[in-house]
């Protein structure tokens, strides 16, 4: 585990703000996805 202050210097990297945006995107959209479909 990483201490909480390491963590707030990840932010100030834009391509890791980009990378967790994307990542966190997709993976929301397939859960939703999947949870609809279960439903069909």
């Amino acid at each position: 585990m990483l201490p909480d202050s390491d963590l707030l210097f990840l932010p100030r990297n834009p391509s890791w703000v980009f990378l967790l945006g994307i990542t966190s995107f997709a993976g929301g959209t397939l859960v939703i996805s999947l949870y609809i479909l279960s439903f069909l």
